[in-house]
């Protein structure tokens, strides 16, 4: 495992990818932040009455788990251009041809996932926290230790995000359906469509347990973390958003190594 994640690594070194997506992930990030920032949707609600985190977390919130999850998709870049490689080069059906390396496969492709979500994060929150410093905007004071419990949250809503798009993608066999699904995916449409249909469900006589369902689901997750730090003092909710995304990691990668067989020769 540890010589296929040392290859990856390589790989990611060689082609370029491992430093052009995060400065591509910085310079997503600031454009949106600032367009965040200029539309007022984020330091004009102090104004309106609305509730909202003033702090620049509330900022990274409000750009990473928007109208888009752009943080989702910005930090599944690694493992997903690792994937199209390999299966492009046929690396899947001429190497993986025994369980032991298949699962060797997943658990690197899990790191670099997990790399990508924690590498991403970071970058966020330090575009958000770099760009109000001119002091045209006041930036409340944020704790340290819920700013910590909000980036290991949001790194792990992200590496939910990447599992079930590795999911996804060994599936479709990295055709282009699977880029468009991923998309949609880590942008939150599915997640969008999947809370329509619950509620639809709930409407046609299917009961509020119907809808409860709906907290099982990543864009469920996703959507408590929008609202920055005003939340996680909330009795639950960490449990709730730390849980689930756990839950979807360990199905997603049972899913994926029993995809994988069928890339054997």
């Amino acid at each position: 495992m540890l010589n296929m994640l040392r290859s990856d690594i390589y790989r990611l070194w060689k082609s370029g990818a491992l430093v052009a997506f995060p400065i591509a992930a910085a310079i997503v990030f600031a454009l949106f932040g600032t367009a965040e920032i200029m539309d007022g949707a984020w330091s004009g609600r102090a104004g309106s009455g609305d509730l909202y985190d003033p702090t620049f977390v509330g900022l990274a919130s409000a750009v990473g788990f928007g109208n888009v999850f752009l943080l989702p998709l910005v930090s599944c870049g690694w493992m997903v251009w690792l994937l199209d490689s390999d299966i492009k080069t046929g690396a899947l059906k001429t190497v993986f041809v025994t369980s032991r390396a298949r699962a060797h496969y997943i658990v690197a492709a899990l790191i670099i996932c997990c790399a990508g979500a924690v590498v991403a994060t970071a970058i966020l929150l330090a575009v958000c926290a770099w760009l109000p410093a001119d002091g045209t905007i006041e930036v409340a004071p944020a704790d340290a230790g819920l700013v910590a419990q909000w980036a290991v949250l949001a790194a792990l809503v992200c590496a939910c995000f990447g599992s079930i798009a590795l999911g996804i993608y060994l599936l479709c066999g990295g055709s282009r359906a699977a880029w468009f699904v991923v998309i949609l995916l880590c942008c939150g449409v599915l997640g969008k469509v999947a809370m329509a249909v619950l509620a639809l469900a709930t409407v046609a006589g299917g009961g509020e347990e119907v809808l409860e369902l709906a907290t099982l689901l990543p864009s469920a997750s996703a959507y408590v973390l929008k609202g920055g730090l005003r939340y996680l003092a909330v009795d639950g909710v960490m449990f709730k958003v730390a849980f689930y995304p756990v839950f979807w990691i360990t199905v997603s990668s049972i899913a994926a190594y029993a995809r994988m067989r069928r890339f054997m020769v």
